[in-house]
């Protein structure tokens, strides 16, 4: 189960006339319907979607009943020269949508840019440049035959245009992508090849080993179901042998070539390989079917740029210069700390009260608990307000990525979709397009955690969190435990709705997107009526299926209930889960609640907890993932008994 888009009806309209234009008024209604499941007739796509968002944008124009767009009058392009000018470097595109979402603060799946009609830029190679740069790769080599020890970037750019008088602001290095391979990387220095071989040749060879390659077991079910589909979908497509082999020549890259033999050598097979074997067995040929490959492990991506680092290193100073509100660990060990989420989150703690004021800091183990039960994948849509410091978010990303290790992955729709299958059994195909990761499939027939980590983001998970600073600090917590593009809005949750999702803004704070999975801190210690309403607006979001993941005080479920507001909110609903933890902080009772929307199905028994600490909630986690009933760590309760576990 899975919504066809989270992007915006005005994401969609944009995207669809940019590619499009000229297009008319039902070429644009039609789309949009087909990508927006809730809309349910062309009138009100056109009445109440489409025009509305043509007629309040500036740069939408109608010529002769057909809209076009004006692209120097989009955000993305007006800012696209600032964002060239502040990388000073060369890039790929797709860092160039990277940048200039994050500078726009949308997601990359809004962006509309087409770089080749771009005014100032020009292509080198696979690369974007402005066009007034002046490659400097040449008189790097010739600064460095004088510097034998190597550079780093920064002082080997600021010598080069030293030497040569070159304007600092135009001249750039571009040694990675270096045509003749004259340079090489020890670290952060630069040297040129021939003298860093020379250097090597005199000191003693260090031989690196491959990592053992994981694997995991296979269930039968999967294999068959897999095989089945395989062979329904080679019977009604031709594809012939030539091409298929012309299409694995292809592939046969010296990177792809290595990572081939590393399987080849390990001495147990994955999930990719099994299933391969699968096929073979039974007499599939190879050619005809799209064959699995391997998911390729890839480590998140904790290393940050200088600036990226100034940047958080500013946000933890100004937070250090206000006066001390909290409790926690010693002032002096906290400012000396090295960059890390556990830094970030007990300065907070330590000098801004709002944090342990307003709303309970769950400890991450309860947050772990939450995802484990929820067992999102990378092709749900995920809505997360009240985002506080972000460690829920930073818990969810850990168990995708963690989910993908010894995943495998296949082209399907000739060429034109990724179905992934998980080792725990998950089986789904990727609904939202994402040109970069296809291109990269087809062309390279490799596909990383980290590109569906990627994806993910950029096309299926929004944050929100209404408190300016704890906003910030998320977007810092989750770039140090090693995610990037994060989309953490500083925005309100209950107003500012439309505006998020690039809507028009709406007196109902209403939006069409649903979403399969909504997760939150609603522990509003100070306003039970703001938990209560940030409740009522996050059921309304649920797509069919679609599971509600809270955490919540035991007193708001109980007002609730007394002033007959719970049976209302619930209306379609069932409550899945109740788990009671221990209390937090000394102070908070809280209760982890889980709403699931029910699809024309019957309601479920409530699982039913209390959680003693840490051990036990892995103990419960553990119990549920093998419906272990009989375990004593969850009662199964009648649905119609839901007051006797809120009293």
């Amino acid at each position: 189960m899975a919504t066809k888009s989270v992007l915006s009806n005005v994401d969609i309209i944009k995207s669809f006339v940019f590619e499009r234009q000229p297009v008319t008024l039902d070429e644009i209604a039609t789309e949009l319907r087909r990508q927006m499941a809730s809309i349910k007739s062309d009138e009100l796509a056109r009445e109440r979607y489409v025009l509305p968002v043509l007629r309040a944008q500036p740069y939408y124009r109608e010529v002769e009943g057909r809209w076009q767009i004006n692209k120097d009058d989009l955000p993305e392009y007006e800012v696209l020269h600032e964002v060239m000018r502040e990388e000073h470097r060369l890039l790929y595109e797709r860092d160039v949508r990277s940048k200039v979402a994050k500078k726009l603060g949308i997601k990359v799946g809004a962006v509309v840019l087409d770089l080749e009609k771009a005014d100032g830029l020009i292509k080198i190679g696979s690369h974007w440049s402005m066009a007034d740069w002046v490659l400097v790769n040449d008189q790097a080599e010739e600064v460095l035959v004088q510097h034998g020890n190597g550079l780093n970037e920064k002082d080997l750019l600021k010598a080069i245009c030293e030497r040569f008088g070159l304007d600092p602001t135009k001249a750039i290095l571009h040694l990675k992508g270096d045509k003749q391979k004259r340079f090489v990387q020890d670290r952060k220095l630069w040297y040129l090849k021939k003298d860093f071989e020379e250097k090597q040749k005199k000191e003693p060879e260090q031989r690196m080993t491959l990592p053992e390659l994981k694997t995991g077991e296979i269930d039968m079910a999967l294999e068959g179901s897999f095989l089945e589909a395989q062979v329904s979908r080679g019977d009604d497509r031709e594809f012939s042998e030539s091409a298929g082999k012309a299409k694995l020549k292809k592939a046969l890259k010296k990177q792809a070539q290595e990572i081939l033999e590393q399987r080849d050598s390990g001495t147990q097979e994955d999930l990719a390989v099994k299933l391969s074997q699968v096929l073979t067995a039974a007499g599939v040929d190879e050619y005809g079917v799209k064959s699995y490959q391997r998911v390729e492990a890839a480590a998140r991506e904790r290393g940050l740029s200088p600036k990226e680092r100034d940047d958080i290193q500013g946000f933890v100073d100004q937070l250090l210069e206000q006066e001390t509100v909290g409790v926690g660990a010693p002032l002096a060990s906290v400012v000396n700390a090295p960059l890390s989420a556990r830094k970030i989150q007990d300065v907070l703690r330590l000098k801004y009260l709002d944090y342990t004021r307003d709303r309970a800091v769950i400890p991450q183990e309860y947050y772990r608990f939450m995802i484990e039960t929820l067992h999102p994948t990378v092709n749900d849509s995920v809505l997360h307000p009240s985002c506080m410091e972000g460690n829920l978010t930073v818990e969810l990303l850990n168990y995708l990525h963690d989910r993908l290790d010894g995943a495998a992955w296949a082209l399907i729709d000739d060429d034109s979709s990724i179905e992934i299958v998980q080792p725990d059994s998950s089986r789904y195909r990727l609904t939202s397009k994402d040109a970069g990761l296809l291109e990269k499939a087809r062309d390279k027939f490799m596909v990383s955690q980290v590109d569906l980590i990627n994806h993910f983001l950029n096309y299926k998970y929004t944050g929100i969190e209404a408190d300016k600073v704890l906003g910030h600090a998320a977007r810092v917590i989750t770039r140090l435990s090693g995610y990037e593009h994060t989309y953490i809005v500083s925005q309100d949750f209950l107003s500012q709705l439309p505006e998020i999702f690039n809507h028009p803004p709406n007196e109902t704070n209403t939006i069409s997107d649903r979403f399969d999975r909504i997760m939150g801190n609603f522990t509003f210690t100070q306003d039970q009526n703001l938990a209560a309403n940030y409740l009522d607006e996050s059921l309304t979001l649920l797509a069919d299926g679609g599971q509600l993941g809270v955490f919540v005080l035991a007193e708001l479920v109980k007002l609730l209930h007394e002033h007959g507001l719970l049976g209302e909110f619930l209306q379609g609903m069932a409550v899945t889960h109740y788990i009671k933890l221990p209390v937090i902080e000394g102070r908070h009772e809280v209760v982890a609640l889980i709403i699931k929307s029910l699809d024309d199905e019957e309601t479920p028994p409530i699982i039913s907890a209390q959680v003693a600490d840490f051990r036990s909630a892995n103990a419960l986690s553990n119990a549920l993932q093998k419906e272990s009933s009989g375990s004593g760590m969850y009662e199964l309760v009648d649905p119609m008994a839901l007051t006797t576990l809120i009293n």
